[in-house]
Protein backbone atom coordinates (compact mmCIF):
# COMPACT_ATOMS: atom_id res chain seq x y z
CA UNK A 1 0.00 0.00 0.00
CA UNK A 2 2.86 2.60 0.80
CA UNK A 3 4.13 1.85 -2.27
CA UNK A 4 1.14 2.75 -4.15
CA UNK A 5 0.50 5.78 -2.37
CA UNK A 6 4.79 6.80 -3.75
CA UNK A 7 3.32 6.22 -6.95
CA UNK A 8 0.72 7.83 -7.14
CA UNK A 9 2.13 10.87 -5.78
CA UNK A 10 4.83 10.73 -7.83
CA UNK A 11 2.68 10.37 -10.87
CA UNK A 12 1.03 13.42 -9.82
CA UNK A 13 4.08 15.02 -9.86
CA UNK A 14 5.42 14.01 -12.84
CA UNK A 15 2.22 14.85 -14.90
CA UNK A 16 1.65 18.36 -13.34
CA UNK A 17 5.32 19.25 -14.11
CA UNK A 18 4.75 18.42 -17.80
CA UNK A 19 2.21 20.79 -18.16
CA UNK A 20 2.95 23.61 -20.32
CA UNK A 21 3.44 27.05 -18.33
CA UNK A 22 1.96 29.63 -20.36
CA UNK A 23 3.64 33.19 -20.89
CA UNK A 24 0.44 34.92 -20.51
CA UNK A 25 1.60 38.66 -21.42
CA UNK A 26 3.43 36.92 -24.22
CA UNK A 27 0.05 35.92 -25.84
CA UNK A 28 -1.30 39.13 -24.79
CA UNK A 29 1.11 40.79 -27.03
CA UNK A 30 0.19 38.35 -29.97
CA UNK A 31 -3.32 39.18 -28.80
CA UNK A 32 -3.20 42.58 -29.34
CA UNK A 33 -1.79 42.60 -32.52
CA UNK A 34 -4.65 40.88 -34.20
CA UNK A 35 -6.54 43.54 -32.73
CA UNK A 36 -4.20 46.12 -34.09
CA UNK A 37 -4.79 44.15 -37.49
CA UNK A 38 -8.60 44.28 -37.45
CA UNK A 39 -8.41 47.93 -37.18
CA UNK A 40 -5.57 47.96 -39.98
CA UNK A 41 -8.06 45.38 -42.12
CA UNK A 42 -10.93 48.35 -41.42
CA UNK A 43 -8.71 51.12 -42.16
CA UNK A 44 -8.09 49.91 -45.45
CA UNK A 45 -10.13 47.35 -46.72
CA UNK A 46 -8.11 44.48 -46.58
CA UNK A 47 -10.62 41.35 -46.67
CA UNK A 48 -7.99 39.08 -47.01
CA UNK A 49 -6.31 40.33 -43.67
CA UNK A 50 -9.96 40.19 -42.18
CA UNK A 51 -10.57 36.69 -43.23
CA UNK A 52 -7.38 35.41 -41.03
CA UNK A 53 -8.77 37.04 -38.15
CA UNK A 54 -11.38 35.49 -37.73
CA UNK A 55 -13.15 32.35 -37.06
CA UNK A 56 -14.28 30.59 -39.88
CA UNK A 57 -16.71 28.75 -37.69
CA UNK A 58 -20.77 28.81 -39.09
CA UNK A 59 -21.00 28.69 -34.86
CA UNK A 60 -19.57 32.52 -34.43
CA UNK A 61 -21.91 35.17 -33.62
CA UNK A 62 -20.58 39.43 -34.52
CA UNK A 63 -22.69 41.78 -33.97
CA UNK A 64 -22.47 45.59 -35.48
CA UNK A 65 -23.82 48.70 -34.42
CA UNK A 66 -26.58 48.71 -36.57
CA UNK A 67 -29.84 46.68 -35.70
CA UNK A 68 -29.60 44.50 -39.01
CA UNK A 69 -26.04 43.60 -38.50
CA UNK A 70 -25.84 40.44 -36.30
CA UNK A 71 -24.05 38.02 -38.74
CA UNK A 72 -24.69 34.25 -37.46
CA UNK A 73 -21.65 32.26 -38.62
CA UNK A 74 -18.16 33.46 -40.66
CA UNK A 75 -19.90 33.46 -44.15
CA UNK A 76 -22.63 36.20 -43.45
CA UNK A 77 -19.79 38.19 -41.63
CA UNK A 78 -17.56 37.95 -44.35
CA UNK A 79 -20.04 38.50 -47.07
CA UNK A 80 -21.40 41.60 -45.35
CA UNK A 81 -17.84 43.06 -45.31
CA UNK A 82 -17.44 43.11 -48.86
CA UNK A 83 -20.77 45.02 -49.52
CA UNK A 84 -18.85 47.54 -46.71
CA UNK A 85 -15.92 47.61 -48.26
CA UNK A 86 -17.32 48.85 -51.57
CA UNK A 87 -19.21 51.36 -49.67
CA UNK A 88 -16.32 52.79 -47.11
CA UNK A 89 -13.60 54.31 -48.70
CA UNK A 90 -10.10 52.85 -48.12
CA UNK A 91 -8.14 55.13 -45.34
CA UNK A 92 -10.25 55.65 -42.94
CA UNK A 93 -8.90 56.55 -39.53
CA UNK A 94 -9.70 54.03 -36.35
CA UNK A 95 -8.19 55.44 -32.86
CA UNK A 96 -8.79 52.74 -30.17
CA UNK A 97 -8.32 53.44 -26.17
CA UNK A 98 -9.04 52.20 -22.93
CA UNK A 99 -7.84 48.69 -23.88
CA UNK A 100 -8.84 45.82 -21.52
CA UNK A 101 -7.40 42.43 -22.46
CA UNK A 102 -7.68 39.48 -20.52
CA UNK A 103 -6.32 35.64 -21.00
CA UNK A 104 -7.60 32.69 -18.98
CA UNK A 105 -4.82 30.91 -17.00
CA UNK A 106 -4.78 27.77 -19.54
CA UNK A 107 -3.89 30.48 -22.81
CA UNK A 108 -6.31 29.86 -25.20
CA UNK A 109 -9.41 32.29 -24.26
CA UNK A 110 -8.91 35.70 -24.54
CA UNK A 111 -11.49 38.85 -24.20
CA UNK A 112 -10.91 42.79 -24.93
CA UNK A 113 -12.83 45.68 -24.71
CA UNK A 114 -11.91 48.97 -26.02
CA UNK A 115 -13.62 52.47 -26.70
CA UNK A 116 -12.46 53.74 -30.01
CA UNK A 117 -12.95 56.52 -32.65
CA UNK A 118 -13.58 55.75 -36.35
CA UNK A 119 -13.25 59.01 -39.13
CA UNK A 120 -14.04 57.92 -42.43
CA UNK A 121 -15.94 58.67 -45.77
CA UNK A 122 -18.58 56.48 -46.94
CA UNK A 123 -20.13 56.82 -50.62
CA UNK A 124 -18.57 60.18 -50.53
CA UNK A 125 -19.80 61.23 -47.06
CA UNK A 126 -17.50 61.41 -44.01
CA UNK A 127 -18.42 60.11 -41.13
CA UNK A 128 -17.47 60.30 -37.58
CA UNK A 129 -18.49 58.24 -34.61
CA UNK A 130 -16.69 58.42 -31.35
CA UNK A 131 -16.62 56.45 -28.27
CA UNK A 132 -17.37 53.26 -30.05
CA UNK A 133 -17.72 50.19 -27.84
CA UNK A 134 -16.08 46.99 -28.91
CA UNK A 135 -16.18 44.27 -27.29
CA UNK A 136 -14.23 40.23 -28.40
CA UNK A 137 -13.57 37.04 -27.38
CA UNK A 138 -11.14 34.94 -29.17
CA UNK A 139 -9.66 31.65 -28.96
CA UNK A 140 -6.22 29.95 -29.95
CA UNK A 141 -6.90 27.49 -32.47
CA UNK A 142 -4.63 25.16 -33.85
CA UNK A 143 -1.77 27.75 -32.54
CA UNK A 144 -3.28 30.67 -33.69
CA UNK A 145 -5.54 33.21 -31.96
CA UNK A 146 -8.67 34.17 -33.57
CA UNK A 147 -11.65 36.33 -33.27
CA UNK A 148 -14.86 34.23 -32.45
CA UNK A 149 -17.12 36.96 -31.16
CA UNK A 150 -17.54 40.54 -31.54
CA UNK A 151 -19.68 43.03 -30.48
CA UNK A 152 -19.78 46.81 -31.30
CA UNK A 153 -22.24 49.46 -30.11
CA UNK A 154 -22.36 53.02 -30.59
CA UNK A 155 -23.25 54.84 -27.13
CA UNK A 156 -26.45 56.97 -26.45
CA UNK A 157 -26.64 59.97 -24.56
CA UNK A 158 -28.73 59.69 -21.63
CA UNK A 159 -29.87 56.29 -19.27
CA UNK A 160 -32.98 54.61 -20.48
CA UNK A 161 -33.22 53.99 -16.40
CA UNK A 162 -32.33 56.37 -14.33
CA UNK A 163 -30.23 54.71 -11.43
Amino acid sequence: MKNFIILVVATILIVSGCTPKVDIEAEKAVVRAVVNDLEKALETNDLELLSKLFSHSPDNIFIGTDMAERWVGYDSFIEAHKQFFVSVEKGSEITSHDVVLAINKSGDVAWVSSLGDWKGKSQGESFTFEGLRMTMVLEKQDGKWVIVHSHGSVPVSGQMVKY
